[in-house]
């Protein structure tokens, strides 16, 4: 956390402590939280008043507001309460809070309520004797803004000095700095600001735009690789409409475009969005503007450096720690990629503007004393850039020194200039999860683009925006097709038969052996607890029947989630909001909880409470026992009842199963988590395929603090879908953390409530305003909007679309790619579909590809097959390269490798420089066509053939794909249909 959030109580906690009242509070709660919670009751008293308690989340979260000019306030609360403002744990603390003795409490509920905490419960303020001086300090937290944590820099190593690193594995590496390196300068670090008033921004017009385009034609002339470019033919055929919001209509023409914080700007394929991007940064970077740049990869950001650097533009990338070895790696392997039957690119000529960037090279790895033949390199996280080396003296307190090749290191290039750079260009993950170097604060891209840009443009903001939802709301499905369980015990089953099984003889991997086990175990003692209630229709729930499926039904659940509901069933409980006239009965259902299940879910694997200890062996037992776990499960139910309480009768075997699918349930997403902390020790190990670690999506705290909460709360759960078709689901663990998409909406005042103004932010996008699409929508009423070219309308109204179903020999029924019959029958479906559309039909002479392909021009006789998957795609292309005389390649994923009919996506301008005739690509993942251009210059793909009909999700843009962005496209409505568009 960059912010001192708790320097504001230290000096009561002493108090208390010197004064005894901190021991009187510890066996309630921490006085940290007695505090905090003391503070968000001051607060909602002060600005508040008479409001719920437990309104103070949804206040925090803007969902209701104290009142205009009070967001600092709101703001600076939410920061200094911490943990404790959490949805989950506000009420809880609460309640603990009320058990504190009164005459130390300031606040109390209200005359006539309960002494338990409920929904509509209200506090007033009573005023103690007891530490009189903790007002002032509540109304300092609110008033005073939350400082940051500035960090003192440390003097690089001298020359001569001899220093000393602790390695990864806890040995001590020990070297000297030699005596002929030059005394290197502290660098240059960005500080953190606590006002900034942002600069206006300039008034454009088309003039300015056309001026600024011929300069870049002039200044990429001597470039051999943009000197094709042509912006001002570009921006010559540029249609602008401007939005006229009071009128509600559109303005032809510029205009004079500007921007106050925030616009928006649309257009279609081959409008001109990102040739009006790179103008407008050539135009603001002139006129003396710092930018900021969002694309979509790093592939992409290293591209944009490389482009703007031709333009004489300063421009440098922001790539993350950890991940800059493969970036780097897959930067040089397409720079000398040679494709099948290709012509091999020019060697690099040293005149490349980005290569600077892209190496990775630590310099002390040559003073390294080799323990063996050679010395081990450094790795990325070993590497004493900052804040590692230290001094090698016999001292216990020895300084701490920076590395001091930093000046002249080639690995920190980007880092040099990154106080002066004109322009910053990162990724959204960049943005949000990389830690920004150098500074004097620990911090995040976004924090400091708020401190020093001018400007911030969000290229496919619909797309950035679906990365920041997925930083805040992580969704994996765990027990589908290709699930992450099924990944997971593929890649550690295989891995170990790489290696012969030596992983085993490290107790590390006896470990992730032992909670692979436990997780295989979970489920398979979960799902069919899951599956019996749906295989008995849905009937029986609407109707107020099994309590398992009632609470999976209603959303996420956890092993806590279940447990609380079936203490609440015990105890006569049948409403979801607690009551003030039943405050009673949910006050003992907690304390029942916590007597017999709080043990089960918060240590799953630790030994369970002596009176269910039967349960938990019966479970997991190793042998045939004499009853099962839902029978044990029932008697011990009978055995436990509260007092006073009734027993359950006929929904005595639904409370039984629970309680059981309760305690797998906390298995569950305990080992989840344990296998995905154990991913990185594994592959020290042993080389394992990635399987997508959950921990390393976890937004960082700084972002926490001021990103809202999802209505629902934060909270790790699953969430069990059944199927249409009897006894089948899929179990998805979801991760909840904050409404992402918020940051969007507020990169340009994030922290404009503590004076500081961040950039202009323009978005960017084809797809990005459509109310109809949740998925997509930005609710951000576009300022300008950019129409496709005449002669790209004129495309698109010559276009054709043709349907051609097709149907299994002797069968009337069609073909249907879908996975509901399995993952065989579906790649089955796949491959009759390749079959029918590359092979001629009884009596034909040419296939339906080659018909078509005959129709298309000489030079543009490709075509691209889309699926729904990369499976189907890798299945298309194997198929007809060997049971076809078509040949093909198929579009795989930057991360994995390409086999043997593979091309990654960032090499799919690559195809028509192939021997192939078709690229088989999964929805979306093939971009556009203008991304795969012939010797002419001119989209080297004529046709498109859909293998599989695409019905978006419900949660996805009601918008055609992205493919229907462009020229010569028309809806598809049956399995099999070819697109042919004649530009």
């Amino acid at each position: 956390m960059s912010r001192d959030i708790e320097g504001w109580f230290e000096a009561l906690e002493k108090k208390a402590s010197s004064s005894g009242v901190a021991e009187t509070i510890k066996p309630l709660l921490s006085v940290r939280e007695f505090f905090r919670v003391e503070l968000g009751l001051f607060f909602l008293s002060e600005y508040a008043p008479g409001q719920p308690a437990t309104l103070m989340r949804k206040v925090l979260d803007g969902y209701a507001l104290p009142g205009a000019g009070n967001e600092t306030v709101v703001r600076n609360v939410r920061r200094r309460m911490g943990p404790t403002a959490r949805g989950g744990q506000w009420r809880l603390r609460l309640n603990d809070y009320c058990k504190v003795p009164a005459h130390l409490r300031l606040f109390e509920l209200d005359e006539g309520a309960g002494p338990r905490v409920v929904h509509d419960s209200v506090f007033r303020r009573r005023g103690s004797s007891t530490l009189p001086e903790r007002e002032q300090a509540y109304r300092d937290a609110m008033s005073l803004p939350v400082s940051y944590k500035v960090e003192a820099g440390h003097d690089p190593a001298a020359p001569g000095m001899r220093v000393r690193l602790k390695r990864a594995d806890g040995s001590i590496v020990r070297f000297r700095i030699p005596d002929w390196l030059e005394e290197a300068a502290p660098e240059r670090r960005l500080e953190p600001k606590t006002h900034r008033t942002r600069r206006p921004f300039p008034q454009l017009t088309e003039d300015d735009f056309r001026q600024a385009a011929k300069e870049m034609d002039q200044r990429l002339s001597t470039s051999e690789r943009y000197r094709t470019e042509n912006f001002t033919g570009r921006v010559g055929r540029m249609v602008f409409s401007r939005t006229d919001s009071e009128a509600g209509c559109l303005t032809d023409g510029l205009g004079i475009f500007t921007i106050d914080g925030l616009a928006h700007v649309v257009g279609l394929m081959n409008s001109g969005k990102t040739t009006f991007n790179d103008v407008l940064v050539k135009i603001c970077t002139d006129r003396g503007l710092r930018v900021g740049y969002l694309v979509s990869s790093v592939g992409n950001a290293l591209e944009k450096v490389r482009f703007f650097r031709s333009l004489g533009i300063d421009a440098v990338p922001l790539i993350g720690h950890r991940s800059r070895p493969a970036h780097m790696e897959r930067y040089w392997d397409d720079l000398l990629y040679v494709p099948d039957n290709g012509q091999a690119p020019p060697l690099p000529d040293g005149n490349d503007e980005v290569a600077a960037f892209t190496t990775d090279i630590c310099l002390l790895d040559s003073l390294l004393e080799p323990s063996g033949p050679v010395a081990t390199p450094l790795s990325m996280d070993e590497r004493p850039c900052r804040d590692k080396l230290r001094v090698d003296t016999s001292g216990k307190r020895t300084p701490i020194v920076d590395c001091p090749l930093l000046a002249v290191c080639p690995a920190q290039a980007a880092v040099r200039r990154i106080t002066t750079a004109q322009v910053w260009v990162a990724t959204p993950a960049a943005l949000l999860a990389s830690r920004a170097e150098p500074a004097s604060y620990k911090t995040q891209w976004v924090i400091p683009a708020q401190h020093e840009l001018d400007l911030l443009v969000a290229d496919e903001a619909d797309q950035v925006m679906t990365q920041f939802d997925k930083a805040f709301m992580h969704h994996e499905p765990l027990t589908s097709p290709d699930g992450w369980s099924s990944r997971i015990a593929l890649a550690w089953h295989e891995g170990l038969a790489r290696t012969w099984y030596r992983p085993m003889a490290d107790r590390q991997g006896l470990r992730y052996q032992q909670y692979a086990t436990y997780h295989a175990q979970a489920l398979a003692g979960l799902l069919p607890l899951l599956m019996k209630p749906s295989a008995e229709g849905h009937e029986g729930a609407q109707a107020g029947g099994e309590l398992l499926e009632e609470i999976t039904a209603d959303g996420p659940f956890s092993g806590h989630t279940l447990l609380m509901r079936l203490a609440r069933a015990l105890h006569g409980i049948t409403s979801r909001v607690e009551e003030q006239h039943q405050s009673h009965l949910w006050e003992r259902a907690e304390e029942y909880f916590h007597t017999h299940f709080a043990r089960l879910v918060e240590a799953p694997f630790g030994s369970p409470p002596a009176s269910l200890k039967s349960l938990v062996d019966t479970m997991t037992s190793g042998y045939d026992t004499e009853k099962s776990a839902e029978e044990v499960a029932q008697d011990w139910l009978m055995h436990h009842l509260p007092e006073d309480m009734s027993e359950p009768g006929d929904r005595l075997a639904e409370f039984g199963r629970v309680l059981v699918a309760a305690c797998w349930s906390a298995r569950v997403t305990t080992t989840v988590f344990e296998l995905s902390h154990m991913q990185e020790t594994l592959r020290a190990l042993m080389a394992v395929e990635d399987t997508n670690n959950l921990l390393a999506h976890q937004p960082r705290p700084e972002l926490l603090a001021v990103v809202p909460e999802q209505p629902m709360g934060n909270m790790m759960a699953l969430q069990w879908t059944p199927s249409p078709k009897e006894g089948r689901g899929s179990l998805d663990l979801l991760w909840l953390r904050g409404v992402g998409r918020w940051l969007l909406y507020h990169l340009h005042d994030l922290l404009a409530c503590e004076g500081v103004e961040g950039p202009h932010v323009l978005l960017s996008s084809a797809t990005s305003y459509n109310p109809l699409s949740a998925r997509y929508h930005i609710d951000v009423l576009p300022t300008l909007i950019l129409h496709e070219p005449p002669d790209c309308a004129a495309a698109i109204r010559e276009s054709r679309f043709y349907t051609r179903p097709r149907r299994r020999p002797g069968h009337e029924r069609g073909i249907y790619v879908s996975g509901a019959g399995g993952r065989g029958a579906r790649q089955a479906a796949v491959r009759a579909m390749t079959d029918a559309v590359c092979t001629p039909d009884p009596g034909a002479a040419l296939s339906l590809l080659e018909q078509v392909l005959q129709g298309c021009e000489p030079e543009r006789r490709r075509a691209l097959f889309v699926v729904l998957s990369t499976e189907d795609a890798a299945t298309s292309a194997h198929y007809m390269n060997t049971r076809t005389a078509v040949r093909a390649v198929h579009v795989v994923p930057d991360r994995q490798a390409p086999g043997l009919y593979g091309l990654n996506h960032r090499r799919i301008s690559a195809f028509p420089r192939t021997d192939a005739q078709v690229m088989a690509a999964a929805e979306g993942s093939a971009g556009r066509g203008h991304n795969m251009l012939n010797n002419n210059g001119v989209a080297a793909i004529q046709a498109i053939f859909y293998l599989a009909r695409l019905h978006p999700p419900a949660h996805r843009s009601l918008l055609p794909s992205r493919d229907s962005q462009r020229p010569g496209y028309a809806a598809p409505s049956e399995a099999g249909s070819v697109r042919h568009p004649r530009p």
